[in-house]
């Protein structure tokens, strides 16, 4: 999504229906990235308020050739990381949420598997076994698969090592491979 300069000018200069213009053209992307470090609705509302509060304060130091949606999700994730770390509860906060949560997660590309073969069924179950990973390697996995952080960048976040990092995302795949191949199993037995 492109958002105009026109539109992050006005924002600049503090012009209230442009605000509220940019928090809706950056709603969905934004709440969907709050939804997975938060219990529910209402603590995702209220991670993306104070994140896009900070996005509002920071625009005049926006690069403008790091595309504004990149950078509002940047500055998402750092806001619902921090918050994390305030909090220091070590329960899943990266991602509880229910089934309709689950689809917006869109595919796994990252499993390595053939994405033809894989029936709407099975992939529920893949989105369902991400929820029930360990936290720590719930976030890592979520990090790296779905915000596209590097490994240095999950490891700086969660304040882990870069080698513990690589562990917690080859022991997901390796759960959610586990998961995939036994279900296979079972529908070709059913199909006999």
């Amino acid at each position: 999504m492109k958002i105009r300069e026109q539109l992050i000018e006005s924002c600049i200069k503090e012009d209230r229906k442009a605000q509220e213009e940019l928090y809706k053209l950056c709603f969905a992307s934004l709440i969907s990235i709050c939804y997975r470090f938060s219990n529910n609705k209402d603590d995702a509302a209220i991670l993306l308020n104070a994140a896009f509060f900070k996005v509002l304060k920071n625009l005049e130091k926006q690069n403008p050739d790091i595309p504004f949606m990149a950078w509002a999700s940047r500055i998402t994730v750092n806001h619902c990381i921090s918050e994390y770390r305030k909090n220091n509860t070590r329960t899943k906060h990266v991602t509880t949420l229910d089934e309709d949560g689950i689809e917006k997660f869109g595919d796994v590309d990252e499993l390595d598997v053939n994405k033809k073969d894989i029936s709407p069924e099975t992939m529920k179950k893949v989105r369902t076994e991400i929820l029930n990973l360990p936290p720590t390697t719930q976030e890592v996995f979520q990090l790296y698969i779905f915000q596209n952080c590097t490994h240095k960048e999950v490891a700086d976040l969660l304040e882990i090592k870069e080698g513990t990092s690589k562990w917690h995302l080859n022991n997901a795949r390796k759960i959610l491979r586990s998961v995939l191949s036994e279900t296979r199993k079972l529908m070709s037995s059913i199909a006999l």
